[in-house]
């Protein structure tokens, strides 16, 4: 697609073409409603990619699978409309700078997905160029676009299907807790446990890092610990879960006779390892697919002010909850 020429900015504006180039430069004398209708023309006329933002991804974004599919989600809708999609990993710490796409005006709009984002970085990507976000971000998110998986109620599903199963003492592992993401899942969780007459104390609360490594590294040091009767653990991402089943095998500790676990988000790694683990499936495709669809709907500007939407998870059970023999039965 051409460049537009500023008469015909000035055109579909219904301005002059003088009060254009002074929008376009920024021009303190030119109203803020101006500035921001001329830009939106220029955004929606110009064939920039469409930019899409992973704060601190595990590994690369290429072995990212969880935001691998995020991505094909995307970049599916995008593909259908000339778009093209470019990726950019970038830490989401308000010291940094900003992403090199963002800050070299490289991209039309953008999806941000990821954690940790810090508030502040946040609110510069939303006001700096159209912005969708993968998740639940500030307090106050309904002040942004976003496509949120609801946490809370997978959570509660994690914690529903380990109570189902009989398990009788119950255990948290997961990021960051001021992160929504992870509170979020916690707060679903306790709500299952403490709702069945259970408790979830502090001592049974644990966060660290969300990649394998922090799974097993907790798990070393909870298994001295683990009470008599059946414990049911509740990762808050497939790669701790991955790492809570592979320190329990090394110590020979019966899965999921004693111990069941379950993690979150079920990526490929889920239905792989062994014993297969049941985990609370995130529908990652369709939420970078719709993500997208927002996006393009607000550079046409065909919606207007800040859209939200929910998906629902659900639990996919498996090996390390119901046994190699239950999975077996179900799939003869």
């Amino acid at each position: 697609m051409r460049k537009l020429t500023v008469r015909e900015i000035a055109r579909l504006a219904g301005v002059s073409p003088s009060t254009v180039t002074r929008a376009l430069q920024d021009h303190p004398r030119i109203a803020e409603e101006t500035k921001a209708k001329i830009r939106a023309i220029v955004r929606r006329n110009e064939q920039k990619p469409v930019g899409m933002l992973i704060a601190n991804p595990l590994g690369d974004l290429a072995s990212d699978t969880f935001f691998a599919e995020v991505i094909k989600g995307a970049a599916e809708l995008l593909k259908g409309f000339g778009r093209p999609l470019l990726l950019e990993s970038f830490d989401g710490r308000a010291s940094g700078p900003l992403p090199d796409m963002v800050a070299q005006e490289r991209v039309c709009g953008i999806i941000v997905g990821g954690i940790p984002i810090d508030d502040e970085v946040v609110r510069r990507l939303a006001q700096t160029l159209p912005a969708v976000f993968i998740g639940r971000y500030l307090n106050d998110y309904q002040s942004l676009s976003a496509v949120i998986s609801d946490n809370h109620t997978g959570g509660r599903e994690a914690g529903e299907h380990l109570i189902s199963l009989g398990y009788e003492h119950f255990i948290f592992l997961g990021g960051d807790l001021r992160t929504n993401t992870f509170a979020h899942r916690l707060q679903g969780f306790k709500e299952a446990i403490e709702g069945a007459g259970f408790s979830l104390s502090k001592e049974q609360i644990f966060t660290g890092d969300i990649n394998q490594q922090g799974g097993y590294a907790a798990t070393k040091e909870l298994i001295p610990r683990l009470p008599k009767g059946r414990t049911g653990i509740f990762a808050a991402t497939d790669w701790m879960a991955a790492g809570v089943l592979r320190a329990l095998q090394e110590e020979g500790v019966p899965i999921p006779e004693e111990v069941g676990v379950v993690g979150y988000s079920d990526i490929d790694l889920a239905s792989h390892i062994y014993p297969s683990l049941s985990s609370v499936r995130v529908e990652k495709e369709a939420m970078g697919y719709l993500a997208a669809r927002i996006l393009l709907d607000e550079l046409e500007e065909s919606i207007v002010g800040p859209v939200q939407v929910y998906l629902q998870p659900h639990l996919v059970a498996r090996e390390s909850t119901l046994g190699a023999n239950h999975v077996l039965k179900e799939k003869a």
